[in-house]
């Protein structure tokens, strides 16, 4: 199943940062995601899934409930995230499953790294190196193909997130 995040835009709510934004499935629109004020849900009734940032978890206006029952069976499916501190120890020693919530987030997450990463590939070469950790990178303030032969004089091993976004 392949999820997309169409026409994506974040704002500043009322309790933090709030977005909106179109999921689709399987180049299918799925469900439109908001987070405004309450006074636009009613203005804009087709297709939306509403949060609020207000803190409170997210509206969902599918589709279809076929499109909710594919994607909902598929945060089912998503292996059990294993409890890391002790509060989430004490409440679910086993781990505990996703929500739809937290697997919205999820997506934004990626999107909006993917959205971060594409444009700083545009003008510098970014790598990083086989001791970094996971999920670091280092950035050459050369473009891609100078920078590259410049790192690779001095790193043999590095890895160009370049490569994926050029």
């Amino acid at each position: 199943m392949e999820f997309q995040i169409k026409k994506f835009k974040s704002f500043r709510g009322m309790e933090g940062m709030g977005f909106n934004l179109e999921l689709w499935v399987d180049g299918a629109k799925a469900c439109f995601i908001v987070a405004r004020p309450r006074i636009v849900r009613y203005l804009r009734r087709s297709l939306d899934s509403i949060d609020e940032a207000n803190g409170g978890m997210f509206r969902y206006e599918w589709a279809s409930r076929k499109a909710a029952q594919k994607v909902q069976a598929h945060v089912d499916a998503l292996p059990i995230i294993p409890s890391i501190s002790g509060v989430d120890k004490s409440l679910w020693p086993e781990g505990r499953k996703q929500d739809m919530d937290e697997f919205i987030s999820h997506l934004v997450d990626e999107f909006e790294s993917d959205k971060r990463f594409k444009r700083l590939c545009k003008t510098k070469t970014v790598f990083r190196l086989p001791t970094d950790k996971a999920g670091d990178y280092r950035s050459l303030n050369v473009p891609y193909p100078a920078g590259r032969q410049y790192v690779l004089e001095r790193h043999s091993t590095a890895e160009f997130l370049n490569e994926k976004y050029l």
